[in-house]
């Protein structure tokens, strides 16, 4: 009887442990960024996401949107301010030493 209660409880503290897509949560202007592209763009492949990275010290976010095939990608603060964008055939880079950003994590990935 005392394993089954073990089981129990270990089953329920490793379920109670997941984090739900509601759980997270965004700056309030990457959040209105990704329910815009929600609203105004289908499914893309690969799937657009949104990715935390430590550039120069500060935490800044990228929104890879994949509906453009030439796409600038911008870096923006929690507050949606442009920090410096990469990217584009044409090599436009603002984003010095952005080879040296850290990428933390993926913080949104468009589920549909």
């Amino acid at each position: 009887m005392r394993n089954v209660i073990l089981i129990i409880g270990i089953f329920l503290f490793i379920t109670s442990c997941e984090k739900s897509e509601q759980d997270v949560k965004y700056p309030e202007c990457i959040e209105s960024q990704i329910n815009e592209f929600i609203d105004n763009y289908g499914v893309q492949n690969p799937r657009s996401s949104v990715k935390k990275y430590n550039y120069e010290n500060q935490i800044v976010y990228v929104f890879y949107k994949n509906n453009i095939s030439d796409e600038q990608y911008t870096v923006v603060d929690e507050y949606c301010n442009i920090i410096c964008a990469f990217g584009s055939i044409a090599g436009n880079n603002t984003c010095e030493n952005w080879d040296n950003a850290q990428y933390i994590e993926t913080v949104w990935t468009d589920n549909r």
